[in-house]
């Protein structure tokens, strides 16, 4: 019986020398492919928000949501208003997530997202209506309708489909740190892309028409993060092409050509 030769320790070593060659190797590789299938994802997700969306505005005669109906929670009223019409097997479920960034923050009660990849409140009354707690998409609160005469803000919402001339420029919903803003031209820039509203909303604001658009403003994906537009296209956008979308009815997307100083994290 011919006696068969073992692995010596030297050889052994440099197998398992080799296997960790490759993993290191094979690891960015992977982590890459794994970030371009997220990115996918979240594209889908978006553009099925938006066809929901075209859904919902066919059956109220072309009309945005009215966030005065809103109950406590305006700016998360377009996932109460939308989710009649997912099927129920995506209500709760990943459609409200890009999965980026499904993290919850440090603090579980946390209204706002702690960075680009975790998600933030969407507000209990909302709970009980089959809408999912927490999301990682956020609306542009300018497109909300209002039936109230007493909108300061009337003049600058869209309210109804077909009353933009360039709805592929116009965000609906995008890759957020809350639930919805109101961006404005005069918005700066953050330090970084990380960085967030503090617990009182008092970052440039952050409380209204005031430097809401730090909830956008981050690299969730390679180039920055995605969004669906009111006429259901979905593309990526890099931070400094937040001020060149068209918001609401008077913003100046000229404004940053000669207003604005970028930060070095937005190259």
């Amino acid at each position: 019986m011919v006696k068969q030769k073992a692995f010596t320790l030297i050889e052994l070593l440099v197998v398992i020398a080799i296997i960790a060659l490759l993993l290191s190797i094979l690891m960015p590789a992977l982590q890459q492919v794994k970030k371009q299938a997220q990115n996918v994802v979240c594209k889908s997700n978006l553009k099925q928000w938006g066809l929901t969306w075209k859904m919902y505005t066919e059956d109220h005669n072309g009309k945005f949501p009215d966030v005065k109906q809103a109950l406590g929670t305006p700016r998360s009223w377009w996932a109460n208003c939308l989710a009649p019409y997912l099927g129920e097997g995506t209500r709760g479920k990943g459609i409200y997530f890009c999965p980026a960034a499904k993290r919850d923050p440090k603090l579980a009660d946390e209204r706002y997202a702690g960075d680009e990849y975790s998600s933030h409140l969407m507000g209990s009354q909302i709970s009980d209506n089959g809408v999912s707690k927490r999301a990682s998409y956020g609306i542009n609160c300018w497109t909300y309708n209002h039936s109230g005469s007493n909108d300061q803000w009337s003049s600058l919402r869209w309210k109804k489909d077909g009353a933009a001339d360039n709805a592929r420029n116009i965000p609906m919903l995008m890759d957020s740190k809350w639930r919805g803003g109101y961006p404005q031209e005069t918005d700066q820039p953050l330090e970084s892309g990380d960085q967030n509203a503090d617990h009182n909303g008092n970052l440039l604001d952050g409380s209204g028409t005031t430097g809401e658009m730090c909830w956008f403003q981050m690299k969730r994906h390679k180039q920055g993060i995605n969004g669906v537009f009111l006429d259901t296209s979905v593309r990526s956008l890099e931070p400094k092409e937040l001020w060149t979308l068209k918001w609401h009815r008077t913003f100046d997307t000229r404004y940053a050509e000669s207003n604005i100083t970028w930060e070095d994290w937005m190259n």
